[in-house]
């Protein structure tokens, strides 16, 4: 909410985030527990283990025009909801919006769309050797949401010993449903795999004692853009890039980053 704020303080920002905006999903871990706070149509989900099954432990649900309480807000504050349409939209003044939530979008602000997140909490229970709990988290824009099931996610994921190979395999099967079901047309698709456990437990770290990951848990991402993306100002762009410090660099030595490039 404060970054909405910012957006709209400066005029130079305040003109491009009228008609752009942006989802976000961030994950806090601590120990055993997790938190995740979303605006938008991305997602997070935590993929477990039981009995041998993969299956879903949460997930994350997108904020769409459909849903009653997302609709009732919008149609109170005079915005228009068209749920004919794939995906819903929001429409307020000749302009229309896939979404009922997100960071910038001013336009759309006055028709009931905020920037409010909604927040999960978890306590993990990560597995071990092959056991019961929780294997993954992963966190993924809408491209691949909108043609994977949370269970084919996590299912993909857990395929992998690699959380680059993970990422990568996720964004290529999207891309290939995107082919089959829309042919030209494709989302963008953006993929963070994180094997779990990744964090050592508070509670078992020594005063002094550097951090470090607690198992060989790999974190990766990999994403392709739309030929046709509008970069935000450099001044974002430059609060958008990674400033790791000191004591974090251990767990970024262990990221693998890759960008898919655009298809031709």
């Amino acid at each position: 909410m404060e970054l909405d704020n910012i957006l709209f303080e400066d005029e130079q920002m305040r003109e491009t985030a009228k008609f752009s905006g942006s989802t976000a999903t961030l994950v806090y871990a601590r120990g055993d527990e997790l938190w995740v706070a979303w605006v938008g149509d991305s997602r997070c989900i935590v993929g477990h283990r039981m009995h041998g099954d993969v299956g879903v432990a949460l997930e994350t649900l997108p904020h769409k025009a459909d849903v009653h309480e997302e609709r009732e807000r919008i149609q109170s504050r005079g915005g228009k909801v068209d749920v004919s349409e794939d995906p819903v939209r929001v429409w307020y003044g000749g302009y229309g919006l896939a979404m009922s939530r997100s960071i910038g979008d001013g336009h759309f602000k006055r028709a009931g769309v905020i920037c409010e997140p909604d927040v999960e909490h978890l306590h993990l229970s990560p597995a071990k050797r092959g056991g019961d709990g929780e294997i993954c988290l992963v966190l993924a824009s809408d491209g691949i949401w909108d043609v994977l099931s949370s269970l084919e996610v996590c299912t993909a994921a857990n395929d992998y010993s690699s959380a680059l190979s993970a990422c990568d395999a996720l964004v290529t099967k999207a891309q290939q449903r995107w082919a089959r079901e829309e042919e030209t047309y494709r989302d963008d698709t953006t993929a963070i795999v994180v094997y779990l456990p990744f964090l050592p437990n508070p509670k078992n770290i020594k005063r002094g004692q550097s951090v470090s990951p607690a198992a060989p848990s790999t974190v990766a991402r990999t994403e392709t853009v739309p030929r046709k993306m509008m970069l935000p100002p450099e001044p974002v762009q430059a609060a958008m890039r990674p400033r790791p410090r000191k004591r974090e660099d251990a767990l970024v030595r262990k990221a693998g980053w890759c960008r898919c490039m655009p298809w031709s």
